[in-house]
C-alpha cells in the first residue's frame, strides 16, 4: 500500500528523489517522503538486472552498515558511491540515471500490481526468466504473484511446479 502513492507523487513532481536520500536532520521526514523512502528500499531490495541478481541487496546492506561509522558526510555523495559507482552498472552511470531507472520500475510494478488478471502472463514470462537464470527463490515468488492476480492458471501453476521441483 505504501508504494501505491508514488505513481501519484511522481506527477506531482515533487518531492524529488535527490531531497529524499540527502535527507539528513535529526526526526523524521515530512510525510510525503515515506513512499518515496519505502519504495526506494523496496526497489534497492528487489531490483534484478538481465541475469535476474538483485544487484542492489548486498549494497543496500553494506550502504545501512556505513552509517553505523557516524561523521560528517555527503549524504547525497555516500549514496552515489554505493548505488551508482560500486553497483557498476553500465547504464546507471550517475544519480540522474539511477533515478531514471528506479521510476521507470516502480511504475512498472505499479501496472503489475494494478493491473488485470492478464499481468499474470509477464510474471509468468519473468519466472519462466528468473528460472533460467537459476534464481529459483525469485521465480518462485514471480509465479506465486502470478497464482495471486490469476488463480487456478494453470500455465503459472505448471511453471511453478517446474520450478519448485528444480
Amino acid at each position: 500500500m505504501r508504494l501505491k502513492d508514488l505513481p501519484y507523487f511522481f506527477k506531482q513532481g515533487k518531492p524529488g528523489l535527490e531531497e529524499v536520500v540527502s535527507w539528513f536532520k535529526p526526526g523524521s521526514y515530512e510525510g510525503e517522503y515515506y513512499p518515496f523512502g519505502w519504495g526506494l528500499v523496496y526497489f534497492l531490495q528487489n531490483y534484478e538486472n538481465d541475469k535476474s541478481q538483485r544487484i542492489y541487496e548486498p549494497l543496500y546492506h553494506d550502504y545501512m552498515a556505513a552509517y553505523k561509522s557516524g561523521g560528517k558526510h555527503d549524504v547525497l555523495g555516500r549514496f552515489v558511491e554505493y548505488f551508482v559507482t560500486k553497483a557498476k552498472d553500465p547504464a546507471v552511470k550517475n544519480f540522474a540515471d539511477f533515478e531514471a531507472r528506479w521510476r521507470k520500475w516502480i511504475q512498472e510494478l505499479d501496472e503489475l500490481y494494478e493491473g488485470p488478471p492478464e499481468k499474470a502472463d509477464a510474471l509468468v514470462a519473468r519466472g519462466r526468466k528468473q528460472r533460467s537464470d537459476k534464481q529459483l527463490d525469485s521465480a518462485v515468488e514471480s509465479l506465486r504473484w502470478a497464482l495471486r492476480k490469476r488463480p487456478g492458471d494453470v500455465l503459472a501453476n505448471f511453471e511453478l511446479g517446474e520450478t519448485l521441483s528444480g
